[in-house]
């Protein structure tokens, strides 16, 4: 089984607004993404360095709700809301958290993008009373990664998960036997919980922060 870091995502009432944020930030346009459909949002993205992206994340004016849209509607101001690992192999990511009470919803999921291909992945939430605050969800992509066809716009430095309780994250991160990728995954004690990702762009240094509440298993009507 192997994981890396995928990509983070900030989320926000308006992608409009999202997509000027980040423009400021960085001094370069966002890439629109495409439509969650039956999940009730839409995104843009933003290239960053060995294969990993950040996704801007909102609720779809042209669809009537749905279980993304759900997560994200308390929020009223953009937040860094959770971060994705990427695996060859759910199973296994089931399998090797299935110890610690955990267990993994997989959904098959597939959106449009702007010039009419389809980007199709496999979604892992991991949910039960075991699982920590602040845990990733997982991704499984059929065919190539959206980040193949983005150019590297900022860097990621660091993304801190900060939490009171270390112990249950590193415990959840143990059992997966570790997390790669291009950016260091750091676990710090901090009163506050959240998260932090560190980024240097074109305009320089900035920071995405957030309570990270993560994205949960999506209950369907």
């Amino acid at each position: 089984m192997n994981l890396e870091l995928d990509h983070l995502l900030y989320a926000g009432p308006n992608l409009e607004q999202l997509a000027t944020d980040l423009g400021r930030l960085t001094g370069r346009p966002t890439t629109p993404g495409g439509a969650h459909e039956r999940f009730g949002t839409r995104n843009h993205l933003v290239g960053s360095q060995g294969g990993t992206y950040l996704e801007l994340l909102a609720p779809d004016e042209d669809q009537t709700g749905g279980p993304f849209a759900d997560a994200i509607a308390p929020l009223t101001m953009p937040s860094l809301h959770a971060w994705c690992v990427r695996t060859d192999d759910m199973s296994a990511v089931a399998d090797a958290l299935k110890p610690l009470g955990i267990e993994l919803a997989t959904f098959d999921m597939e959106r449009k993008t702007a010039d009419g291909a389809t980007v199709a992945w496999t979604s892992g939430f991991p949910h039960g009373d075991a699982l920590p605050a602040l845990a990733p969800f997982f991704i499984e992509w059929k065919g190539s990664s959206p980040a193949d066809a983005l150019e590297s716009t900022v860097t990621l430095r660091e993304l801190a998960l900060m939490t009171p309780d270390t112990q249950p994250l590193h415990a959840f991160m143990e059992a997966l036997g570790g997390i790669g990728g291009p950016a260091a995954v750091t676990v710090e004690t901090h009163h506050v919980p959240g998260l932090r990702a560190a980024y240097v762009g074109p305009r320089g240094p900035f920071a995405l922060r957030g309570a990270g509440h993560g994205m949960p298993a999506p209950q369907f009507d």
